[in-house]
């Protein structure tokens, strides 16, 4: 079976986290399963918020369902923390929201029984990372497409990171390595 993957970091512009959606429609071929998963940046329902302002239902949560309907694509549900982003404030400024998520096309759902989506334990971050995990045969894949952050530069390790790991002996293409 082959799929693709996108992880997102979308930003907490409603119209830059469009934009994102759009990309991944646009390079999604439909007829191939999608995962997409990261910081979604997005509220979709009252239950994914405690504390500050009360949760609204806002035209960024109705971009966010139509880009996955348009994708037909699911949340994957969780196994964990309910919230998955703190901002780390004082016990009564303190909110907690599931910002961070996995959304699968419902044919994936269909032919991993096994699969499995794990909110850890929230250790240095304000996020708690998030883990998938399947079941299954699956045929690993890679797409030609690679997306950089120019941020990512501004990270001085960031630049001795990438220079360790190009330096590893590994066996593969060298987006295989990366």
């Amino acid at each position: 079976m082959y799929w693709e993957i996108a992880v997102v970091y979308a930003d907490k512009d409603r119209y830059t986290r469009m934009a994102v959606w759009e990309d991944i429609s646009k390079h999604h071929t439909g007829d191939v399963p999608l995962v997409v998963g990261g910081d979604f940046n997005c509220i979709m329902a009252k239950e994914e918020k405690k504390g500050g302002k009360a949760f609204h239902f806002n035209p960024a949560a109705n971009d966010m369902a139509s880009f996955m309907m348009s994708n037909d694509l699911v949340d994957s549900g969780y196994i964990g923390p309910a919230f998955t982003w703190s901002n780390n404030k004082d016990i009564r400024s303190r909110i907690f929201s599931r910002l961070d998520r996995f959304l699968l096309s419902s044919s994936i759902i269909d032919s991993f029984q096994g699969l499995k989506v794990k909110h850890l334990t929230r250790l240095a971050s304000d996020h708690c990372p998030i883990l998938c995990s399947f079941l299954g045969d699956v045929k690993m894949v890679y797409s030609s497409w690679i997306k950089f952050e120019d941020v990512w530069a501004s990270y001085p390790m960031a630049w001795q990171l990438v220079k360790q790991k190009w330096q590893v002996n590994d066996v593969g293409t060298e987006f295989v390595k990366l």
